[in-house]
């Protein structure tokens, strides 16, 4: 198993994927990132592994959201809601 940090899981996803978005669509991404992964965001999520250990939890509309989009939290976030990327991250869209 490997943790990384946030920036290397994002710098990751852009070195494999960039070429599903539009050169404005990744500044957006980079503008967007840079504004959610405060100090605050980074303590809480880099080099963390979490697990959901019921089917509960499942239901959750976090897990969902998880389960859903390509990455992680440490991808979607801050750019979940962007129109025209929203789409471009669910996890049916990109080959893993």
């Amino acid at each position: 198993m490997l943790v990384r940090s946030g920036e290397d899981i994002r710098k990751g996803f852009l070195k494999e994927h960039a070429g599903l978005f539009t050169q404005n669509e990744l500044d957006t991404i980079k503008t967007a990132w840079e504004k959610h992964f405060i100090d605050e965001q980074k303590r809480i999520r880099d080099n963390r592994i979490w697990f959901t250990f019921t089917l509960t939890e499942l239901g959750e509309m976090g897990v969902r959201d998880l389960l859903n989009n390509y990455g992680g939290e440490q991808v979607y976030c801050g750019i979940d809601e962007l129109e025209g990327i929203d789409r471009k991250i669910k996890s049916n869209q990109i080959n893993w």
